[in-house]
């Protein structure tokens, strides 16, 4: 009978699932064929996703692992797992032929992506993640490195800011407990992160001026409000060592001062620094007309400007409707990555439907480089307001593009006068 019963419990074993690996209440997050699509390739973050089988010995090994790392790397790069005995097409869409199989996901969710083959311990995978943002080489995207000559234009930017001044190091990279808060505060552009060194040879006035003299020294930026001058008020406490109390203080300290400001006698004028001298002939120039001589300088491979908000307008005279909305719209993001440009759409009926975008007025927004050109349209009215909603969310990371086949051309007048002297004769 003894023998009966063990011989039924060893089938059972065969026959029950094996235990999942990880659960909700880990920090790594579940995917599923369901949620994969939106959760990973819908989003601008960056992604390292375990593929495992329950029953696997490796696996098993890999988990307390991966799960510590997913907890060191909270709000910075997303660590998941699927579990390829319950979702078997979806692992074999991405090869996965051994277990586990670890993959990393990029912004750019057209690119293919990478097999991870380091050791699968906490610190090296932390280590491989912070090394996709490029924090490992020398500081994250959303941190901004604090230039002198910048300083009128940062501190003026409208944007609520943090400025962490540290005195060690040769480079402007921005620990990583920075850039996690800089994650944190990317959605919508709530809050623009900086960092600077206060004893660098060329930028020793930046500190003094905003009247930093410890380090390191963190400061919030608020800018005018409710009759109120815009201001600087430095954290009241010393910054933790470790990461995550750092962030946990930081942003609690932010999110009061975004929701409440700070006390009168905490407050410091904003500190003098030179207003950028730019030419009047450049200053009125917030916005162009798009033609085939400037289609590649001015949207396609615009200098410093990866992306291009292109209106398609009904101008036949050269004047319409949303030019004061696109003009506002080109100085209020003046200093973000986008040229503003417009076209007359009917003058070039080829170049609009080719761009797929709706009948004008509309506003499309372009992702020129990379393997595959990409292409957002904007859904709503053309004020103002929802313009700005919808140009939030594209710098945010949180606006969804589609993939262009490729990018059409503009035909000079001369070309499509020949083209359709051609087709009469046909």
């Amino acid at each position: 009978m003894a023998h009966r019963s063990l011989a039924l419990l060893a089938l059972a074993a065969c026959v029950l699932p094996a235990a999942a690996l990880y659960t909700s209440k880990d920090d790594v997050e579940l995917l599923t064929a369901k949620n994969f699509d939106e959760t990973v390739m819908q989003s601008a973050d960056t992604w390292m996703v375990e593929f495992y089988a329950p029953w696997c010995g490796h696996c098993k090994a890999l988990a307390p692992e991966w799960t510590k790392a997913a907890t060191q790397l909270k709000g910075t790069v997303r660590l998941g797992a699927v579990d390829c005995d319950v979702h078997k097409e979806l692992c074999g869409k991405y090869d996965v032929k051994g277990f586990p199989t670890i993959k990393t996901f990029g912004e750019d969710k057209s690119a293919k992506p990478a097999d991870y083959s380091g050791a699968r311990e906490a610190g090296p995978i932390v280590a491989h993640a912070q090394s996709l943002l490029g924090a490992a080489g020398g500081g994250s995207r959303l941190v901004t490195p604090l230039v002198y000559a910048g300083m009128y234009s940062f501190l003026h930017s409208g944007t609520p800011s943090l400025v962490l001044l540290t005195q060690g190091g040769s480079s402007k990279s921005a620990p990583s407990w920075l850039s996690s808060l800089a994650v944190k505060y990317k959605a919508g552009r709530k809050v623009s992160v900086a960092v600077g060194h206060a004893k660098l040879e060329e930028e020793p006035l930046i500190a003094p001026r905003l009247g930093a003299t410890t380090f390191p020294a963190l400061l919030a930026v608020l800018p005018a409000a409710d009759g109120a001058e815009a201001y600087t008020v430095a954290l009241p406490k010393p910054l933790p060592e470790s990461g995550a109390a750092a962030i946990k203080l930081v942003k609690e300290w932010m999110d009061g001062l975004l929701a409440g400001g700070a006390p009168q006698d905490a407050r410091h004028a904003l500190p003098a620094f030179p207003a950028p001298d730019v030419p009047r002939k450049q200053a009125a120039a917030a916005y162009a007309p798009l033609t085939e001589d400037n289609l590649h300088s001015a949207c396609y491979a615009a200098a410093g400007k990866p992306m291009c908000a292109l209106a398609l307008v009904s101008a036949p005279g050269g004047e319409f409707a949303e030019a004061a909305a696109l003009q506002e719209l080109a100085r209020r993001y003046r200093n973000d990555p986008i040229s503003f440009v417009w076209l007359d759409a009917a003058s070039q009926p080829e170049f609009a439907a080719a761009l797929g975008a709706p009948q004008p007025p509309a506003l499309v927004v372009l992702k020129p480089s990379g393997k595959r050109p990409r292409l957002m349209a904007h859904e709503g009215p053309m004020s103002v307001e929802a313009l700005a909603r919808t140009l939030d969310k594209v710098l945010g990371g949180d606006a969804h593009f589609k993939v262009l086949k490729e990018l059409p051309e503009l035909l000079s007048p001369e070309v499509r006068a020949a083209l359709k002297a051609a087709e009469a004769e046909l």
